[in-house]
C-alpha cells in the first residue's frame, strides 16, 4: 500500500450505472480488480440510499483519475446512466446531502484541497454533472 504524500484534489466520480442497477463497494471492487487494479480505486462510494462505503484507506494512493491518483481522494456516486445507458444526473436527494457532508468534512481535514469532477481531468462524462456549479451552489 502506497500512501499519498500530499492531497491536492478531491475527484468526484460516478459508477456509470443505471438508477435501478445494484451497485456497492464490493461490486465496484470486482470490476476494478477485473480491470487490473489491486482493489477498488475509490476512497468512498455513496450508494443510492446515502450509505457511505469506504474503499481504499483515506491516506492510500487511489486508482481513479489517471495522472492525479498520487495527490487526490476519489469519491464516487452510485448512478450516472439513464435506462438507455446514456449519461444522466440521476442521483438521489440523500446522495446529494451525503456528498455535501462528506466534502465539508474532507475540506476541513485537507485545507486548500480543490474539488473537481473526473470530467475536468479527462475526456469523460463522469460524474455526469457540473461539479463546479454544484460546489458553488452548495458553498463548499
Amino acid at each position: 500500500m502506497q500512501l499519498r504524500k500530499e492531497t491536492e484534489k478531491i475527484v468526484i466520480h460516478c459508477t456509470a450505472t443505471r438508477a435501478d442497477q445494484e451497485v456497492n463497494a464490493d461490486i465496484v471492487k470486482k470490476w476494478h480488480i477485473q480491470r487490473g487494479f489491486r482493489t477498488i480505486g475509490y476512497h468512498f462510494l455513496i450508494n443510492r440510499d446515502g450509505e457511505i462505503e469506504t474503499g481504499r484507506d483515506i491516506e492510500e494512493v487511489g486508482a481513479h483519475a489517471y495522472g492525479h491518483n498520487s495527490t487526490s481522494i476519489g469519491v464516487a456516486l452510485a448512478g450516472g446512466l439513464d435506462p438507455n445507458g446514456k449519461s444522466a444526473d440521476n442521483y438521489t436527494d440523500i446522495q446529494w446531502d451525503i456528498l455535501r457532508e462528506l466534502l465539508e468534512d474532507l475540506v476541513e481535514q485537507y485545507p486548500g484541497v480543490e474539488i473537481v469532477g473526473h470530467n475536468e481531468l479527462s475526456k469523460k462524462d463522469c460524474p455526469c454533472f457540473d461539479v463546479q456549479k454544484w460546489r458553488d451552489e452548495n458553498r463548499i
